[in-house]
């Protein structure tokens, strides 16, 4: 079920694949509202990104993430968090549809919930996705616990990739911090702004998505484990 709840006072509307009660609406409006005092994620982890996140517990639904959408780059400084809309629509929807369709072919991403968005030419926005319980980022933890992280690279995520190529799904921001581990050891793929089918044959696809993860592993001076061969 998709629907989309509308909050006058501010304008901002909330694209949903589940049912909110008027009383969960109001909490999850106000999160969203004073969601700039949030903390962005890159303080945390290496590889976390630029993306400022919040968690929040709500009657009904239980732990959520919010994502905020954030600029980089040298338009951060005028412009932080504001964006064009036009054919290609708004970017949170996108994503958090996108995430919604490869789910159902077997990629394990945190339960879509909804995104929340303002304005239409020009908006801003985020979504929101369940929670995953005391999870770190895969670059995270292959300098904590590197053992571990290298039995379910090779066991799991191994895995994760090549359903990801098999279903041609293109990732732009392919990268160790990208994929979180659960605390049951369960691997989740994060981050689809910009991702889509890809239209082109599986073996270039393999070969760019190889080279853009090899390349962060290198980057940020990762253990060799984590480069895919």
């Amino acid at each position: 079920m998709k629907k989309i709840y509308k909050y006058n006072k501010d304008k901002f509307n909330l694209f949903s694949f589940i049912e909110f009660s008027d009383e969960s609406l109001n909490p999850i409006f106000n999160v969203i509202l004073n969601s700039k005092k949030v903390i962005s994620r890159k303080n945390f982890s290496i590889l976390g990104g630029r993306a400022k996140i919040i968690v929040k517990s709500f009657p009904g639904i239980g732990m959520v993430v919010f994502k905020n959408y954030l600029r980089g780059g040298v338009i951060s400084f005028f412009n932080k968090n504001y964006y064009l809309g036009g054919k290609k629509g708004i970017r949170p929807v996108n994503e958090i549809k996108f995430m919604e369709k490869i789910s159902k072919l077997g990629i394990p991403v945190p339960e879509p919930v909804a995104a929340f968005y303002k304005g239409n030419c020009i908006y801003q926005g985020g979504i929101i996705t369940k929670y995953i319980n005391n999870s770190y980022n895969m670059a995270q933890y292959s300098i904590e616990k590197p053992d571990k992280c290298e039995e379910i690279f090779n066991d799991k995520f191994i895995q994760v990739f090549e359903k990801i190529i098999e279903n041609k799904i293109y990732h732009p921001d392919f990268h160790p911090g990208n994929i979180l581990i659960s605390r049951e050891e369960d691997i989740y793929v994060i981050d689809f702004d910009k991702a889509e089918f890809y239209s082109g044959l599986p073996f270039f696809l393999k070969e760019k998505m190889q080279e853009r993860w090899n390349r962060g592993v290198k980057k940020h001076k990762l253990p060799s484990f984590l480069s895919i061969e």
